[in-house]
């Protein structure tokens, strides 16, 4: 198996010490659901109302874009409010299933594009991307199929643990999705400290009947963020893809391990997605992998985990892991996306940032090998130019420069703000581009109807007459004026 360099920067306060994942263990059901709807309310259907009676893997919502995959119900209960953001369920303990089939063998790539959505798959990574947008997209040209294991969090664990339990279930989706679509290269790449995982991954290939596309193994460094998809791609393969695309449109489909899972066993049951494995860290500390029901509220992890009801004063929560760490709130659901979930009791406020100091270490850190001091400075003065010239669409968000300044400053969430302000921009000044070309348009459009008109209204030339043609109709008329004149002489 090929191993590479270690990377020159990047994070590496990781599990070194090759500990094995915690096994997974279920929670039990929780008494309310509360199943996260899409944020654009016109893209898709709701299908129940308030009071009925659903069953565990249900649609509640329908949608034909790819891009809005529907949402299932997680259990059997009975719908008890409806709002713009969310859908209430209350439980009945029963878990009650709907009736469901398998995929059939040897399906065409529109039909297993088809199944995805049906199925309401996102990526289980962390952004979220519909499964089914990625497949649709890499159809016309496949190039290469990147299964990523590197969670490369140091606290997030619940791949390795997934990947250890159920690595027959990986490779064998792996298979079908290189079959199905004609993938070319399939590449795996696992972080160095997972050696459990790669076992499992190992055995289960060699027991795989499949001769098709070979599957190749890459233990990449465990150096966060190892596991962001650009950093990934750059250590396993020779793909270069462009920044301006995504990579599923430029035939490289990227599927985050437990996503993959997911795909397995929904075309092994012809289920709906209706959980997800991800890392619950306690506030004594105790780290475990737990498999939670996708609309689970934080609260319902937390009594579930301390056998207590949360106290929201002094109490932080955050999700994405350490280094991400997002906030949450104890209201706020389980998604497909949530792989870590942190309490943390009595948590110090933090000290208030201060100027940069220009020592460099964010620099040096930087996995993208980017210049944050300069992307701070252009960034709090708000330069756009100079932002783009030093590349701000290229930072992935990671946060590695947050950990290493001495000053505090959130510089993260600086670029990000400033990346929202460059799009928002960048859509202005597209839309008066478009605006300016109707209305150039329209302006022809009026000009050449103007001139049609004038060159409408002109009478036709008269034909000209023979001569004695219009010598006989002079005399006529001259006859009838002297005519006229004798006349009035009377």
């Amino acid at each position: 198996m090929p191993k590479l360099l270690p990377l020159t920067s990047g994070y590496r306060g990781l599990r070194s010490n090759k500990q094995p994942a915690p096994d997974i263990r279920t929670l039990p059901l929780p008494d309310e659901l509360l199943m996260s709807l899409p944020a654009d309310a016109k893209a898709y259907d709701v299908l129940v109302q308030t009071g009925d009676q659903v069953l565990k893997g249900q649609p509640l919502t329908n949608s034909d874009d790819f891009r809005i995959p529907p949402i299932h119900a997680s259990s059997s209960g009975t719908v008890t409010d409806i709002t713009s953001t969310s859908i209430s369920v209350r439980t009945d303990g029963l878990d009650n299933s709907v009736t469901t089939q398998p995929m059939a063998d040897n399906p065409s790539p529109r039909q297993l594009t088809k199944f995805a959505h049906e199925a309401g798959l996102i990526g289980h990574g962390g952004a979220g991307f519909p499964l089914a947008a990625k497949l649709d997209a890499i159809s016309t040209k496949p190039e290469l199929l990147l299964i990523n294991a590197a969670e490369c969090d140091p606290i997030i664990c619940c791949d390795d643990a997934l990947i250890t339990a159920h690595a027959d279930v990986i490779i064998e989706t792996i298979h079908i999705i290189a079959r199905t679509y004609r993938i070319p290269e399939v590449v795996i790449g696992i972080e160095d400290n997972k050696p459990a995982a790669l076992s499992a991954l190992q055995t289960a290939l060699q027991k795989s009947s499949d001769a098709g596309t070979p599957i190749k193994m890459v233990e990449v460094p465990a150096i966060y963020p190892s596991g962001a998809e650009s950093i990934l791609l750059r250590l396993c393969t020779d793909c270069k893809p462009e920044k301006s695309t995504h990579p599923a449109h430029q035939g490289i489909l990227s599927i985050n391990v437990a996503t993959c899972y997911a795909f397995g066993m929904a075309l092994r049951t012809g289920f709906a997605c209706t959980q997800r494995v991800s890392t619950v860290v306690s506030a004594e500390g105790r780290v475990a992998n737990a498999a939670l029901r996708l609309g689970t509220t934080l609260a319902s992890v937390y009594r579930a985990m301390h056998q207590r009801e949360a106290v929201e004063q002094g109490l932080q929560v955050t999700t994405a892991g350490q280094m991400m760490k997002l906030d949450a709130t104890l209201s706020q659901a389980v998604t497909q996306t949530t792989n870590c979930i942190t309490f943390r009791h009595d948590v110090q406020t933090a000290e208030p940032p201060k100027a940069c100091i220009r020592c460099g270490a964010c620099a040096d850190i930087c996995p993208e090998r980017l210049m944050p001091q300069q992307l701070h400075r252009y960034s709090v003065h708000f330069d756009q130019h100079q932002l783009q010239n030093f590349h701000i669409d290229r930072c992935i968000e990671c946060r590695c420069c947050d950990v290493v300044c001495p000053s505090l400053i959130p510089l993260a969430s600086q670029f990000h703000n400033a990346k929202n302000k460059i799009k928002h921009n960048i859509g202005n000044e597209n839309a008066a581009v478009l605006a300016k070309l109707r209305y150039d348009k329209r302006l022809q459009r009026l000009t050449s109807s103007s001139r049609g008109k004038k060159r409408g209204s002109k009478k036709p030339p008269a034909a000209k007459l023979p001569q004695d043609t219009r010598k006989a109709l002079i005399e006529a008329a001259l006859a009838r004026s002297r005519s006229k004149k004798d006349h009035d002489g009377l």
